[in-house]
Parts: C-alpha cells; structure tokens; sequence
C-alpha cells in the first residue's frame, strides 16, 4: 500500500498529476498506469530503465492510499508510469540495438525470447511486433519463444519478475 508520496496522500497526487495532462495523454493513460519505483534513488538524472514498474491495482482506501503490485519502501522515489505501444517499440528497439552493439564480432547463433502475453496485437494492434523488433539482432539464424504472464529481468543489477515486458536469452560464442 501506498499512503503518501511528498507527505501527501497518494490519491490525491495522482489527481493532480492526472488533471494536469492534455485529453489525449489522458485517454492514452486509461487502463495503462503504472508506478515506477527507483531502483536506486540517489540518482541525478533517472532515465528509462531506472524504474522496477508495477501495476496500480486499487484506491478505494479512505486516506487516499493507492494499493500497489510491490512493497515500496520509506523515502523511495516513485514515478507514475504510462505503458503504451510507442514507448514499449522504442525502449526494445534501444534495447535491441545496445545488445548488438554489446555483441559486435561475436557470432549470434539464435536466442529465446519471452514476451508477455499482454504485449503481441493487445498492444501494438499488429501481429509479431516484438519478434520482428529482435530479428535484427539475432538474423539469420532466429530466435524461439513463448508468451508468458511474468518474465525476469534485470533493473539496476538485480533481477526481477516483470509484467508487460520482452526477456531475451541471445546464445552467442565465448
């Protein structure tokens, strides 16, 4: 449960938070808000990955309290979070692209991909989205894979169970 954030009641933020967005980022937001916890809070500057993002599950909690998929400790930052197809395509493409560059001269035989079945056409509204987005780090050779409901993940050197995520297993030469 989260009961405040700022020393003010959790609800209330995400109020303000929400009336201060356009129409169209509200309508975007609708059934795809997250909170983001910092990983590690004593960052400057956090970018995309610096969050262990979990599902906002409830709020009918009198004093404002939002019930949340995750324990969030004392004094951690915490960002709400939007999931929509354009972010997801270009965090994986990035992603995508830092492994290639990672694997540069090393010869890819393949890989194993796990993506959550709230991904694929639910999302994106086109069938094979993710697998075309790992192709070129993996071509010709392929890659297999399976839907899944949780896939783990690193964020900030730990792992984690994800939702709504791609994990990738890529099986290269030593």
């Amino acid at each position: 449960m989260l009961e405040r954030l700022g020393n003010r009641p959790a609800l209330s933020m995400l109020e303000n938070a929400y009336n201060g967005l356009s129409e169209e980022t509200r309508t975007r937001i609708r059934g795809n808000l997250f909170l983001g916890l910092a990983v590690d809070e004593y960052l400057d500057d956090f970018q995309r990955g610096d969050f262990l993002v979990r599902n906002l599950l409830a709020s009918s909690d009198p004093k404002g309290s939002l019930a949340v998929g995750a324990y969030p400790r004392v004094g951690q930052t915490a960002q709400f979070q939007i999931r929509d197809k354009v972010g997801a395509s270009e965090e994986l493409e990035t992603l995508v692209a830092r492994t290639k560059d990672q694997l540069r001269g090393k010869r890819v035989f393949g890989a194993c991909v796990s993506d959550c079945s709230g991904r694929g056409s639910r999302l994106f509204g086109e069938l094979h989205h993710d697998s075309k987005a790992v192709y070129p780090l993996v071509e010709p050779q392929g890659a297999v894979g399976f839907f899944g409901n949780g896939e783990f993940g690193p964020v900030g050197g730990k792992n984690f169970v994800h939702g709504y995520t791609v994990s990738m297993a890529v099986f290269t030469e030593c």
